[in-house]
């Protein structure tokens, strides 16, 4: 008799099926847990539509507020101080679309009280905008 037991075959076809076995099943791990993780990341999601520019602002009389530079500047250019103190709750805000994901939720924490809509902010706005932020300087 031999010493080998049957299960130390080596055949390549065994190696195979195992190690196709093992990703299958990380795969199915990964998968289960980002769909349980899915419901919890609902509530943290926060849209930015990409339609609503400038055309389509005055659409649900909501004051239109530009984010730029860390500050907050109103539909005439002039900077805002404090964006609680504005007494309306309808806001459409128009951000770049360099900001930071960081960012974007710290200004939806400033503004939790309010009825926020946000949109990307156009070239043109955003030129506008550096002219005048190089103004008051």
């Amino acid at each position: 008799m031999s010493n080998t037991s049957n299960y130390e075959n080596n055949n390549p076809l065994t190696e195979v099926a195992l190690a196709l076995a093992m990703a299958f099943f990380s795969i199915m791990i990964l998968s289960i847990y980002s769909l349980s993780n899915a419901s919890l990341n609902n509530k943290k999601q926060i849209s930015i539509t990409e339609t609503s520019f400038e055309k389509n602002k005055n659409k649900d009389n909501r004051i239109t507020i530009y984010f730029y530079q860390n500050s907050f500047y109103d539909e005439f250019f002039k900077k805002i101080e404090n964006i609680s103190t504005i007494k309306k709750n309808k806001f459409l805000l128009f951000i770049s679309t360099d900001i930071t994901v960081e960012k974007l939720f710290s200004i939806k924490s400033l503004t939790k009280s309010k009825d926020v809509k946000i949109s990307k902010m156009s070239e043109n706005i955003k030129d506008k905008l550096k002219l005048e932020v190089q103004k008051e300087r």
